[in-house]
């Protein structure tokens, strides 16, 4: 080992200088994937409380209270215009926003309604308290749904096979799908098949 390391000295520094600098890389990929993911969660949550036409049969809920809030805050990141009118598109802008309405910051916010006649002046501490309040709303009215075993309701249950898929809306109407799921989702799935004939059985639960 003595007479062989004289000669791989120079490169074994390289290789160990090479390795540590992919685990630097890997450390850094992985932090960009973490913060992804959280931000991920929160896009996710805030989705499924935004527009949500009814709960608990109110079909006004998403509108009014802490939920009016959080759709003022959805505008805010997401439909900002110019002067001119256009999109105003800044990434940072909605990475930003998120970031201090995941932690809650004191800052304040002013939300704009869309007819441009109400503005609320709100602080992202606030904002983050209604957010997890409604979240945890839902999740308990979900949990209460699971316990009772109530089922989802659905379509007309069918299978098909070898179908024609020249008349989509036809083929929809044959398929089980849960009526929470978007019409546009099922067209979609159903227009996804073979452009011909659907060769294969399925059937949708």
């Amino acid at each position: 080992v003595n007479d062989i390391m004289p000669m791989i000295g120079a490169r074994f520094y390289t290789q160990l200088d090479a390795a540590q600098m992919r685990n630097d890389v890997i450390e850094e990929d992985l932090a960009k994937e973490v913060q992804n993911g959280r931000l991920f969660r929160l896009l996710a949550k805030l989705g499924t409380i935004n527009e949500r036409p009814e709960f608990q049969k109110d079909p006004t809920w998403s509108e009014t209270g802490d939920r009016y809030l959080l759709k003022l805050f959805r505008d805010h990141l997401f439909h900002q215009v110019t002067e001119a009118g256009a999109p105003w598109i800044d990434l940072s802008h909605i990475i930003s926003c998120l970031n201090k309405l995941d932690a809650g910051v004191p800052e304040k916010i002013s939300l704009i309604s869309r007819d441009e006649k109400s503005v609320l002046v709100v602080t992202y501490s606030d904002l983050k308290r209604c957010f997890e309040n409604t979240f945890q709303e839902l999740i308990a009215a979900a949990n209460d749904t699971t316990r009772k075993g109530q089922p989802l309701k659905s379509c007309r249950v069918a299978h098909f096979s070898s179908v024609p898929i020249s008349s989509p809306v036809s083929v929809f109407t044959s398929l089980q799908i849960p009526l929470r799921v978007p019409l546009c989702s099922a067209l979609t799935l159903v227009l996804s098949l073979d452009s011909n004939i659907v060769s294969r059985k399925h059937q949708y639960v």
